[in-house]
């Protein structure tokens, strides 16, 4: 799928199937994620840790007993990204720019994708990071990006209008 086709039918999807997303797939996604601009090109100061099966199922129990709803959406693979960027702004940028890349590389193989941030205070004040990410406690969860394949064929039309201002 050409790139402007990608960008044209990119939406956030919540609600998918249980069918399993190849390491093939993963990777390409994981890949483009990776060629993301982060900040002075400090790409050591970030961490990507995929969730899937068990280590994912537990979690989604973990946070529906907390949050009392599901917020991987039953995704098939759930990407979490960590920065230790000290400049919490750039650390916010670094995460979208990574993010979108992946979720426009699943796009253009027809898996879709949400990001997913309602879980960043569960995951920044709680034993989790240590438990699901393997990582130091220099490292702050910023962002998740669940991946799974859709559960309809319904396409959401969306008004894509932003006003412009040119002076």
């Amino acid at each position: 799928m050409e790139l402007e086709e990608s960008i044209k039918l990119r939406r956030s999807y919540r609600n998918y199937l249980a069918k399993d997303i190849s390491n093939e797939d993963l990777d390409k996604i994981l890949d483009a994620g990776m060629k993301a601009p982060v900040a002075v090109g400090k790409y050591e100061n970030t961490k990507l840790v995929v969730l899937e099966k068990e280590s994912l199922d537990e979690l989604r129990k973990k946070l529906i007993e907390v949050m009392h709803k599901d917020p991987t959406y039953g995704c098939n693979k759930l990407v979490l990204i960590y920065s230790k960027n000290p400049n919490n702004d750039l650390a916010n940028l670094d995460a979208g720019c990574i993010g979108e890349n992946m979720m426009l590389e699943a796009t253009s193989i027809d898996i879709q994708s949400v990001m997913v941030y309602c879980i960043k205070p569960f995951f920044n004040n709680s034993e989790l990071l240590k438990e699901y990410a393997s990582i130091d406690n220099e490292y702050k969860f910023m962002v998740s990006i669940a991946l799974g394949y859709k559960a309809d064929d319904v396409l959401r039309e969306v008004s894509h209008k932003i006003d412009v201002i040119s002076k």
